[in-house]
């Protein structure tokens, strides 16, 4: 269908639309085209990159734009024959991980904005009033009025050790929950994003009646800004995967939806390793007797390095079809 801003861009999207849904039909193979298809994908391949070329010399749109160059990109593949190369681990890891998440900026701003100020809206309300908010969570205002609530016991080496794989397993199987809730439409992977949203406000909150603020910040930063960061980008997932559905661009609903599904999973299994990170700074430094300064350093060095690869290396656009898999 053609907008108003197809129009004024000079778009041919029906000759964007017939790319989409050849590409759609190969599905990664063109022996599934017929002859006529595959001289006509060569064609709509050619006319496309072309109209893109133009197109990135005027005012679009950055989300269309990196549809029309995924668009662009996987037909380059199909048409070349680029050869299927095994993806090293260490590559992806490295590379292909974080051009993933950082291809598309906003959306990773709209999860960050989307989990923090409803942490700060409901820390705000809670210290406004206590007396109503500890009736609305009183299991969470009585652990947080004292500062034995957020006191862990001191653990031998094997017994952090088995407390680590039970973080493990758990925030694993948080992480697959929420690429799970993504699936519909993005709503689970939202609401499981805001019900932390909002118990972090309300920890925040109760804290800080108590004159525990400071405590608060030793129980939670060795693990806290690692863990949140994972939050947040399960929360980008899942924005990804409903904005497919509502917003698909130029390809057809049906095959958004899987390129942003293939996406998103490859972006959990990337944030895999800095779950289990996060469980080894819970289970081994928050019940340790490091001081505030070191926690502080362990971190917010750890979260850096995390915002920091992504910031360095999640530059160059969506990555090629082959350092993808397909």
């Amino acid at each position: 269908m053609t907008t108003n801003v197809d129009e004024q861009l000079g778009i041919d999207r029906a000759m964007w639309d017939r790319l989409a849904a050849l590409l759609g039909k190969a599905h990664g193979r063109s022996d599934r085209l017929t002859d006529a298809e595959i001289v006509d994908l060569g064609a709509a391949y050619r006319s496309c990159v072309a109209e893109l070329a133009r197109l990135r010399t005027v005012s679009l749109d950055a989300t269309e734009l990196s549809d029309l160059e995924a668009l662009c990109s996987n037909a380059r593949w199909l048409v070349y024959g680029a050869p299927k190369r095994p993806i090293s681990a260490r590559y992806f890891l490295t590379t292909t991980y974080w051009r993933l998440l950082g291809y598309r900026p906003r959306s990773l701003i709209a999860a960050i904005v989307y989990f923090v100020a409803p942490v700060a809206l409901v820390a705000w309300w809670v210290t406004l009033n206590p007396d109503e908010a500890a009736r609305v969570s009183p299991d969470t205002a009585e652990r947080f009025s004292d500062v034995t609530g957020m006191l862990d016991p001191s653990m031998s080496f094997t017994e952090s050790l088995n407390f680590a794989v039970q973080l493990f397993t758990n925030n694993i199987g948080v992480t697959m929950y929420v690429f799970a809730g993504a699936a519909i439409a993005g709503i689970g992977a939202l609401l499981i994003g805001l019900t932390n949203s909002i118990n972090l406000g309300l920890v925040i909150g109760f804290s800080s009646n108590a004159g525990l603020s400071v405590d608060l910040w030793r129980f939670l930063i060795p693990h806290g800004p690692i863990e949140l960061s994972c939050v947040m980008v399960a929360i980008c997932v899942g924005m990804r995967m409903g904005k497919a559905i509502f917003i698909p661009g130029a390809r057809t609903r049906t095959r958004a939806f899987a390129d942003e599904a293939r996406d998103g999973m490859l972006i959990v299994l990337g944030t895999m390793p800095w779950v289990v990170l996060a469980g080894l700074l819970e289970a081994f430094v928050r019940p340790s007797p490091l001081g505030i300064i070191p926690r502080t350093i362990i971190g917010l060095g750890v979260a850096g390095v995390f915002w920091g690869l992504l910031i360095t290396r999640g530059k160059g656009g969506y990555p090629p079809p082959e350092d993808l898999g397909i």
